[in-house]
């Protein structure tokens, strides 16, 4: 797929496009096989793999290109080609050789003309998707396909079900295209039409007025009358911004907002898809915008009304309240934007910081953390802000009306908190503009107008913007003509007068493949049961009834199991998906919460291949179901990654640019990268002045850097900048200083005119000798004028500094306007990479998620992933809880793959919840919108062509008397289940009941905002809670407490929260929290705290639920108590005939209230107000709550131990008077529940003592959690009393412990201590411990048996510690010195302590051991007398590690570089092939000298010199491509040369290299000291010099005899290192001759090779001077040779490139070559003195061989013969390689006379002799001595 957008791909693809083709071709060259070649390509280009992929350019590639052949291609080709096949009737090629293909099997050929023309089809359906305006261009193509189409279906045999099916696939796909192009071309309704046609006469209805609907219509945009309202109003919703303008936000004409729900009303749209989409995204996108409207209207109403210099009244809330009493405004003073930046997912952002609010001014930074962590709804990341500029009028004039405030939009996209506390005055947030023109904007105004604009950041608190965007784009980028189900969900007129019937809906299409049946064996225990949908007969036998609707809505009372039969549901579909063949199943939900419970019960049901989309779940059963964990655990393809890195270089190359753009603006200087881009433009002349400056030096940079405009961007502007430099007056400064040189000069006798100080430096080559003319020194006209700016056109460098300033700051403004012109240009950049890389890890996920069972997410997660969603393609979705979700959101979800939608809800519970009261069903104006009427309630309650849908009729939650209340109102055949005959409810008179009371609602603030509490109810739902639990109902979950009101809910938290652990929905909390956000007092901060505080202490066994109405749908609980919280009554008791019960009105909301309690359920509220209800069920609940006797002014209560006793409570106080023990005051012996003040547990006392409220309650007993004991060890059971100290817990666990002194162990209890036992009781042995201790032990089992005359416990006499002391060592054992002297010599411990030793100085004797004691072998480190050894033995070990560690790399590396040169040879010669075919440009003259760092050393710290061997283009001229073959070439060398490199810098920082240096500094040291006291005399530097080299060497060779290893290396490796590397470099010099060979010896490849050359050069040096500092006389003869075959390869160089012609020039050539021949010679000599061994005779054949090669190549550099005659080009040496020993694990290491070590790899007789490998010292068996072996480097493992 990858190679077809290649270029390569693409041009083999235009051939086959524009290729001729036939029916009749077979496998002819002339024409394409329209069977066998056209139609499978049209397969490929219509493969889920391409149509489907996430990584859009490769399909948008393939389709344009076969689009832009569209004529030939598809018109005069493929459509030509149908029409012949279908005249024919058949697919059959009648060419002979197209017969043979029919009948090979390995010959791919379509089986029918269906197939065919479906493949067409849906290729045709890819260009019109992906290629604007191709439904135009390709309107005839699809008429006359469709056409084709048609026959072709006429034609085929129905009798076959799979021919009827295929037919129905063909047909709906056909009938796709007809719709987009009939959308394309669709007529609008004008408004004339839309009055004209509809009937005037207003229909029945509710409030509905069809007359008053029409004569208000006013369409959008141009279709309007009056015009567009502003300038983001439009006809059509693809072209409106979700963001509004301000124009938009602040236009008095009221929006267009199309009617919803209701049939005939007008729309400038005729019924359809269309309409259908236009209605909810309007209507959904006003549910935002209206807060926001209100909310900035507010505003500025408020600003137009406030006196200038009380703009700070602004920022109070109460400033809006009593004008604007619907409005939730947050407004911060003080705005000041601080910077631009960019993120890579966030893209532009303006980082901004304002006034912290007023509640926490002077505020501790805890209390502002607490103020903005509370504040959870306050500039909420994802929210949508405004920014309001006001002018300050005393600059625009006293008497001017205020002008018009600016109004900017942005998106917080980052609210962190320490940003927000950091600062006691200011706050820092991250907004993104919405404009990104506005950026450099207001940046300008802030810098230049700071104290004439203020700017307010206004927060209206609408909720998350992100989420409406979502929703909105995925509507906007719906295809009307692609949305299924229309003639359901969105039916034409003509579809509409169709009556459709119950059961008449369509079965999905995967049904109606041939031979399809559901088996329901999961349902079923197993026993197979075949369903066939299409069959009724088998659905009237089905067992389980799965109704065929491909729209199939289930619904249910309350506590019926929805969510089961869901669960149930999806068991079927899952269990049978690999016969439905339709991918993963879409499962969502409106909220997380429902999410998870929802895929929790498929986990139960072993449905585990599910993944989760979103990281707001909150289930831990799965954390390892979420999309992005799978897909990090997913090896991703070749082409995908290879996508990612593109990608990332792309971004990085984005972030690079704006980072300079970004540095640039903050430096708020003129930079010469944009300078120069508008001068090119504006001012060319002025352009070009600026590029040849007066003076040389004004355009040589510092940095010798060619380039004269360079900046330097990570610190200050780099001083070689001439732009830079003319705006400091630099070439004014040169003209000052050069006129005070001349008259200096003038006074001065040896004064020369010739020498200018000003002329740049000569080339380095020109030697002439001749001086110019003297000439007569002129002085320079310093600039001085001062012209007007429109006068500055002229020369640049003739302007004073106080014209260059003028004329700079005149440019500022526009090249400013420049810079922000191209940071947007960036941004825009910036956001196509990232949503390019976006889509590559799209392509992963939905690889990932094609491979799940079943797919969760959210609604509104549906709708941001809508285009991944239409990717993956699932073919059924599930929607739980539907009758809650917003119809918008299902429409986003659904795509053209979707075939079955199942709706699972209850359309009489509540419904969707939305922002704009004005927009639902519930208020007046919002009865013609209607959206908070879900898909779900719609279809079902349509009153023509409503949706069939299942019911179930049995309960099983409620009890029966709770069930009556919504079975006699909402559901006449609910049956309750045999499950819900519960106990009567502890304590209660009565399992449901209503309090009545006449207690007034609170009184509202005086702007009558607050919202509805009642503080009666408050207080006696805290009673009746307290007595519920005291009766039994204390576990978690067991009590609710429900209130429709927030304001309720805020005083029932407040009050609770001290004596109750409240359980809290997470969409209340984040209410409650904005309210109290909203709240100005200090109390409201320091509240929070509090609460917290109590809650902890709180046991859960006084657990509460706290929740509204609103969010406890699908939640239940034992015990329901409910707050009506509305009253009739006013404060001073009178009754009220014009309250209302608000939106308690509602049945959706009444029937969530009362369906939700299992035992029982307890309202408290006025009757009265409740009865006297105009709308919903209340009148029925109270009435029938009255005829059963449940209502009354008080509560009954039942003393559960005495049944007869009956109270009546009605106050709170009551429930304490009459049953402060929660039963009764009658004195008794029954035992009743209590609950302990302490610790809030509750405990059984006796039945109402009249004292027990008294009495000590003692010590808690029950039975908590399990705890950690001091001892970390865990007690299971402990009671409450003693998990508050555990201290008093004795831990009974048994423990192993051991005896200090003897080491025994013995098992006891944790809490006893071990020295309280004798070890006697513990053994049995029959000898005894040596110790202090009686205890026998087993000498046998224990090792060997040990002196007991060493133990001080049975010495058989005295010990006099004076003289010999006594030792006790860290393991507890005791001996006296002498004896534990003794016993350590014995096993050579101290060695180096003995008498007799003493002289030997072995320094690095590796066969000390660690001390040991000699009783139970443990080491002895805490003795002061054995701490030398000790370390030495740590010394040694380490030393040894590193050893085997190096020895190790060493061998990796050298088998490494053994590896790469067998293959070496074959990439040379592809590399010298391609060479050959690619030409070098000339380079005659030498890079400069300063650009040339090969062999060089950059710093002085550096071990070698520069060795890039790579980066060769620039700075020798060699092509890029050369350049990249050769780094192909070398790149295994580079690596092996950084191998040797990190050997070679390890082997120099190990052990023994520090202490050898150590040692030589000290003797140096010490030497030098001794001679300076000796000798009085001041040495020259040389003399000096040398003799500290003679000390240092002197010093060495003492280091060599203590026993050190020569230069401190324990063996060869630092040499060998350095050999290879060496050796590395040589086959890269010769790789290099041969390059140059190919490709000229006048091209950059000579000047690249001289300066390798100078490189090898240098590591020889090395390799030489270290072989004789470490005395390695063969490698000392093996450098000398390399130096010899350098200076031969040097002067064959020189002979390269012809003589030069000039006497000068020739003479310097044979100079050099007379130096190298001297050189040679000298090496040569040098050779031969060290090669007198028989042993080295080889290498003196070299050096002469190499004198021979010598002779020839002088003479060729002389220019004495010619090159051509000689065939000496190829001429190599070979390379020295030091012997590479693989590292084994068990050697026999000596060492030499020399220091060197070396290895007997076998035994040796004493005949044998044995050479040093370093120096080729002789030893023989009889010379390897105990001083002379090195025991510790023995490696044994």
């Amino acid at each position: 797929m990858v190679e077809l957008t290649t270029a390569a791909g693409s041009a083999c693809l235009e051939r086959i496009l524009t290729k001729p083709m036939s029916v009749d071709a077979g496998h002819a060259g002339k024409r394409l096989s329209f069977q066998h070649v056209v139609i499978p390509l049209i397969g490929v280009l219509t493969r889920e793999a391409i149509c489907q992929s996430m990584m859009t350019d490769i399909p948008s590639c393939l389709h344009s290109t076969v689009y832009a052949h569209r004529k030939v291609f598809l018109e005069d080709g493929v459509l030509h080609c149908i029409d012949q096949l279908l005249a024919r009737g058949s697919l059959q090629d009648n060419s002979p050789e197209g017969r043979r293909m029919a009948q090979d099997q390995l010959v791919w050929q379509p089986s029918s003309l269906q197939h065919a023309l479906l493949a067409i089809v849906r290729l045709i359906y890819q260009l019109i998707k992906r290629i604007k305006d191709a439904s135009h261009e390709l309107e005839n193509a699809i008429k006359r396909l469709c056409e084709q189409g048609k026959a072709c279906l006429l034609a085929v045999d129905m009798g076959s079900a799979e021919n009827r099916f295929l037919t129905d696939i063909l047909a709906r796909e056909m009938n796709r295209l007809q719709a987009i192009v009939s959308d394309a071309s669709a007529a609008i309704m004008q408004p004339e039409a839309v009055i004209n046609s509809q009937g005037l006469q207003p229909k029945k209805g509710r409030g509905l007025n069809m007359l008053q609907l029409k004569r208000e219509y006013d369409p959008p945009g141009i279709l309007s009358l009056d015009g567009p309202r502003h300038d983001n109003d439009n006809s059509e919703i693809s072209l409106i911004s979700i963001v509004p303008t301000q124009e938009e936000l602040t236009c008095t004409r009221a929006p267009f907002l199309p009617s919803n729900c209701i049939p005939d009303a007008p729309h400038f749209l005729p019924p359809c898809w269309k309409q259908q989409l236009d209605i909810h995204f309007r209507l959904y996108r006003e549910d935002f915008l209206n807060p926001l409207r209100n909310g900035l209207m507010a505003f500025l109403d408020v600003l137009a009304r406030t006196a200038e210099g009380q703009e700070d009244d602004l920022l109070k809330i109460k400033t809006f309240k009593g004008r604007h009493d619907n409005v939730n405004v947050n407004v911060y003073g003080g705005v000041r934007f601080l910077e631009v930046d960019h993120g890579i997912n966030t893209g532009l952002f303006a980082i901004i910081s304002f006034h912290q609010p007023s509640q926490i001014k002077k505020k501790s930074k805890a209390k502002r953390k607490e103020f903005w962590e509370g504040s959870l709804k306050r500039l909420m990341t994802g929210s949508l802000v405004f920014f309001v500029s006001c002018t300050n009028s005393n600059i625009v004039g006293p008497s001017s009306p205020r002008p018009a405030a600016q109004v900017v939009l942005g998106t917080v996209i980052d609210r962190k908190i320490d940003a927000l506390i950091d600062d006691e005055h200011n706050a820092i947030i991250q907004i993104s503009l919405t404009d990104p023109r506005m950026y450099i904007a207001m940046l300008n105004a802030n810098q230049s107008n700071r104290n004439h604009e203020k700017w307010f950041l206004v927060d209206p608190s609408s909720g998350l913007f992100e989420s409406y965007r979502s929703v909105l784009c995925a509507l906007q980028r719906q295809v009307p003509a692609t949305m299924p189900f229309g003639k359901y969900l969105a039916p034409t007129k003509e579809e509409t007068d169709v009556m459709l019937t119950v059961g008449c809906v369509d079965p999905p299409m995967y049904t109606r493949v041939p031979n399809f049946r559901f088996d329901l064996s999961s349902l079923l225990g197993g026993e197979r049961y075949e369903l066939d949908v299409n069959n009724q007969e088998s659905v009237a036998k089905a067992a389980r009834v799965l109704q065929e609707s491909k729209a199939l809505d289930v619904t249910h009372p309350p506590g019926t199991g929805k969510t089961r039969i869901g669960v149930e549901l999806m068991q079927v579909l899952v269990h049978n998906m690999q016969a439905m063949d339709n991918g993963p199943i879409l499962c969502i939900c409106y909220t997380n919460h429902a999410l998870d419970q929802f895929l929790e019960h498929l986990l139960d049901k072993n449905i585990t291949n599910i993944i989760r989309i979103g990281s707001r779940s909150k289930s831990e059963r799965l954390d390892g179901h979420n999309l992005e964990i799978r897909a990090r655990e997913v090896s991703k393809p070749y082409y995908i990654r290879e996508a990612i890195r593109r990608s990332k270089e792309r971004q990085a190359i984005v972030t690079e640019k704006f980072k300079k753009l970004q540095e640039a603006l903050q430096r708020n200087t003129l930079s010469w990268e944009y300078v120069e881009l508008w001068l090119r433009v504006n001012s060319p002349d002025q352009w070009e002045q600026f590029s040849e400056p007066p003076f040389p030096s004004l355009s040589s940079s510092d940095t010798d850097n060619s380039n004269a405009f360079t900046e330097v961007w990570h610190g200050k502007q780099q001083s070689g900048s001439v732009f830079y430099r003319w705006t400091k007056g630099a070439d004014i400064e040169e003209m000052k200083r050069w006129n005070e040189e001349i008259v200096k000069a003038r006074e001065s006798a040896w004064f020369r005119y010739s020498m200018n100080p000003f002329d740049v430096l000569g080339d380095e080559d020109n030697e002439s000798d001749e001086l110019e003319e003297d000439l007569e020194p002129y002085m320079y006209e310093i600039p001085s004028t001062d012209r007007p700016l429109e006068l500055l056109g002229g020369n640049v460098w003739d302007m004073s500094m106080s014209e260059r300033n003028r004329l700079a700051a005149s440019w500022w403004p526009k090249i400013r306007r420049l810079m922000g012109n191209k940071m947007i240009q960036l941004s825009e950049e910036a956001e196509r990479v990232t949503k390019t890389r976006n889509a590559i890890f799209d392509e992963n996920r939905r690889a990932v998620l094609r491979g799940a069972s079943v797919i969760g997410m959210t609604t509104s997660g549906a709708a941001k992933n809508q285009a991944l969603i239409r990717a993956v393609a699932p073919k059924i979705i599930v929607c739980e809880e539907a009758g809650e979700v917003v119809e918008s959101h299902i429409l986003s979800a659904l795509s053209h793959s979707t075939q079955h939608l199942i709706l699972i809800g209850d359309h009489l519970q509540l419904r969707p919840q939305i922002q704009t009261y004005n927009l639902s069903s519930d208020s007046v104006a919002g009865r013609h919108y209607n959206l908070d009427i879900s898909l779900f309630e719609r279809l079902v309650t349509a009153k023509t062509n409503p949706l069939p849908m299942s019911r179930l009729t049995i309960q099983r939650r409620m009890r029966p008397e709770i069930s009556s209340l919504i079975r006699n109102t909402l559901y006449p055949d609910l049956e309750d289940g045999d499950n819900v005959k519960y106990p009567h409810v502890s304590g209660m008179g009565a399992d449901l009941y209503f309090m009545d009371h006449a207690h007034p609602e609170d009184s509202k603030d005086q702007y009558g905002v607050q919202s509805f509490a009642n503080t009666f109810e408050v207080k006696m739902i805290e009673a009746l809670a307290h007595y519920l639990i005291v009766n039994g109902y204390n576990r978690p979950g067991d009590i609710a407490v429900l209130t429709p009101y927030l304001g309720q809910l805020s005083k029932l938290r407040k009050c609770l929260s001290s004596s109750f652990m409240l359980v809290m929905n997470e969409q209340d909390q984040e209410q409650l929290d904005m309210q109290d956000a909203m709240n100005e007092s200090e109390n409201a901060i320091i509240g929070n705290e509090g609460q917290s505080s109590v809650m902890e202490k709180i046991s859960l066994q006084s657990q509460l639920n706290l929740q509204t109405i609103d969010n406890y749908q699908g939640e239940e609980a034992k015990i329901v108590i409910i707050s009506l919280v509305r009253s009739d009554v006013h404060d001073d008791g009178t009754a009220s005939s014009f309250a209302s019960i608000g939106f308690l009105k509602s049945t959706n909301r009444t029937n969530v209230l009362l369906s939700r309690a299992k035992h029982g359920m307890y309202l408290i509220g006025n009757v009265n107000l409740m009865e006297r209800a105009k709308h919903g069920i209340w009148p029925q609940v109270v009435s029938e709550l009255r005829e059963s006797d449940r209502v009354g002014e008080g509560f009954p209560i039942v003393c559960k131990n005495h049944p007869e006793v009956v109270n009546v409570v009605n106050t709170p106080e009551m429930f304490q008077k009459v049953s402060p023990n929660g039963g009764c005051d009658r004195p008794c012996g029954h035992k009743v529940v209590k609950k302990l003040p302490k610790c809030d547990h509750v405990y059984v006392t006796e039945c109402h003592k009249a004292t027990a409220s008294n009495e000590p309650c003692g010590d808690c007993m029950e039975i908590v959690e399990p705890i950690v004991l001091p001892c970390d060890h865990v007690y299971d059971r402990p009671r409450c009393h003693q998990a508050k100290d555990p201290s008093v817990i004795q831990c009974k666990v048994k423990v192993t412990l051991q005896l200090p002194t003897c080491e025994h162990v013995y098992v006891t209890e944790c809490n006893k201590s071990a020295t309280l036992i004798p070890c006697s009781a513990l053994t049995k042995d029959a000898a005894r411990c040596h110790v202090d201790c009686p205890a026998t032990v087993n000498h046998a089992a224990s090792g060997a048996k040990r002196s007991s005359a060493a133990i001080i416990g049975v010495l058989p006499y005295a010990l006099d510690v004076d003289s010999d002391p006594l030792l006790v060592l860290s393991c507890g054992h005791a001996l006296a010195m002498t004896a534990l002297d003794r016993e350590l010599m014995k096993s050579s411990s101290l060695a180096g302590l003995h008498p007799e030793n003493k002289g030997q100085t072995d320094v690095l004797d590796h066969g000390v051991e660690s001390p040991c004691c000699p009783r139970c072998q443990r080491s002895v480190l805490d003795l002061m007398r054995y701490e030398f050894r000790d370390k030495r033995t740590r010394i040694d070990r380490k030393m040894k590690d590193e050893q085997i560690a190096l020895s190790m790399r060493m061998d990796k590396a050298q088998k490494h570089f053994d590896e790469l040169q067998g293959t070496l040879e074959t990439t040379q010669r592809e590399f010298l092939d391609f060479l050959m075919k690619t030409e070098a440009p000339p380079c005659r003259n030498p890079p400069g000298i300063k650009t040339r760092p090969l062999g060089k050393f950059v710093q002085r710290s550096s071990s070698f010199p520069q060795t890039n061997v790579e980066s060769i283009s620039k700075i020798y001229g060699i092509p890029q491509a050369h350049e990249r073959a050769w780094k192909s070439l070398v790149k295994p060398l580079v690596s092996s040369i950084e191998q040797f490199t990190s050997v070679y810098n390890e082997v120099s920082q190990t052990t023994t290299k520090k202490i050898f240096d150590a040692v030589v500094a000290s003797l140096s040291r010490s030497q030098t000291e001794a001679d300076a006291s000796s000798s009085s005399r001041t040495l020259p530097p040389s003399e000096d010099a040398s003799a500290m080299e003679a000390v240092q060497s002197k010093a060495k060779a003492k280091a060599v005899k203590c026993g050190l290893p020569r230069n401190g290396h324990i063996d060869s490796t630092f040499i060998d290192s350095l050999q290879e590397r060496t050796n590395t470099l040589l086959i890269i010099l010769s790789l290099a001759f041969s390059a140059m060979y190919s490709a000229g010896t006048m091209t950059g490849w000579y000047w690249f090779i001289e300066d390798l050359i100078t490189c090898v050069l240098v590591h020889v040096m090395m390799l030489r001077d270290v072989a004789l500092d470490g005395n390695y006389k063969r490698r000392v003869i093996q450098a000398r040779l390399m130096h010899l075959d350098l200076i031969y390869k040097m002067t064959k160089l020189i002979g390269l490139r012809p003589v030069p012609a000039g006497e000068s020039a020739k003479g310097a050539r044979l100079q050099r070559v007379k130096q190298l021949k001297k050189h040679q010679e000298m090496e040569q000599r040098q050779i031969k003195n060290s090669c007198l061994e028989s042993s080295m005779a080889h290498y003196l054949d070299l050096a002469t061989q190499l004198d021979t090669m010598m002779s020839r190549v002088v003479n060729i550099a002389k220019g004495e013969i010619s090159p051509e005659s000689e065939g000496w080009m190829n001429e190599d040496t070979p390379l020295f390689r030091p012997v590479r020993k693989e590292t084994r694990r068990l050697k026999d290491w000596f060492q030499c006379r020399n220091g060197h070590n070396f290895v007997v790899e076998k035994p040796v007789d004493s005949l044998m002799v044995c050479r040093s490998e370093g120096c080729q010292a002789s030893i023989g068996w009889y010379e390897v001595t105990e001083t002379a072996r090195m025991p510790p480097t023995r490696f044994i493992t």
